[in-house]
């Protein structure tokens, strides 16, 4: 356990500022052809060949986000319908009403050891962490603020705007108030996407939104993640024509994510874990 938590420990320094390199895209010629893809017309100017699960047409190009995509190769070097072939999953759920749809890496999506385990430990993330998520708060998975697109191994639809549209790519910052416990470890490549940056795992039935609240929580069963019985994340707002050069001013939450690239060791400190 104490050289894990030496790995991840190294691992959590450094995997804000570590950048894999890819070919880029040009989504305009994307080709199309395929059974699998859904081809719509009418939304093409939205979603890559109008089909949402391909993501959006254009990517960012405004502060911080336009920093997150660069180099980005959403299809991993495959065309899009090869792409859904294999990471799509068509076959309809037992209540026959939708497919299962993306086929998500077993064990939460950690790097596995040798031994086929994942590699992760319990973290506490003091108050005044920045961390941030591409996605609705009802998900279970956040990032360090700042992380490349590529590693944290999503699919291309994380990318698409949600139903509130004053936040672009669906995309949140959330400051830590309050100590929060959850599982760290680096990301296992998926989705043709590089990975291995780290993601905070809250924990079997803890959603981003439950910090938000401020929830209480009762008795549980889950071993690997302390479950706090008061904790409180603060969503940092900024929305559409916000200036990019006041976002990245010192004093600003960008300004402040970029700055926490070298000083977040300090607001990491590891519990003792439960074995892994």
């Amino acid at each position: 356990m104490f050289l894990k938590s030496i790995f991840l420990s190294s691992l959590l320094a450094t995997g804000l500022a570590l950048y894999i390199p890819q070919e880029d895209i040009t989504s305009k010629e994307c080709d199309c052809s395929g059974d699998l893809v859904q081809k719509n017309k009418s939304l093409q100017n939205i979603y890559i060949c109008g089909d949402e699960r391909l993501g959006p047409t254009a990517l960012p190009i405004n502060l911080p986000l336009s920093t997150f995509v660069t180099g980005y190769d959403r299809f991993g070097g495959l065309s899009p319908n090869e792409f859904l072939e294999k990471w799509w999953d068509n076959t309809m759920r037992p209540d026959g009403k939708r497919p299962i749809g993306w086929k998500y890496p077993f064990k939460n999506g950690f790097e596995l050891d040798d031994d086929e385990r994942p590699i992760k430990a319990n973290l506490v993330l003091k108050p005044g962490t920045l961390v941030d998520r591409f996605g609705e708060p009802t998900g279970r998975f956040i990032s360090p603020a700042t992380a490349p697109f590529s590693q944290r191994a999503l699919h291309p639809g994380n990318l698409n705007t949600g139903k509130n549209q004053e936040f672009p790519n669906n995309y949140h910052v959330y400051n830590v108030t309050e100590s929060i416990t959850v599982q760290a470890g680096p990301i296992r490549p998926w989705f043709g996407q590089p990975g291995h940056g780290v993601q905070f795992f809250l924990g079997e039935g803890i959603r981003v939104q439950d910090y938000i609240d401020n929830k209480r929580y009762g008795d549980h069963d889950n071993r690997d993640t302390e479950r706090p019985q008061k904790v409180e994340m603060q969503h940092q707002y900024w929305g559409r024509g916000t200036d990019d050069e006041a976002l990245a001013d010192d004093d600003s939450i960008i300004g402040k994510m970029y700055k926490q690239d070298t000083d977040m060791t300090e607001h990491w400190e590891y519990t003792s874990p439960e074995p892994l």
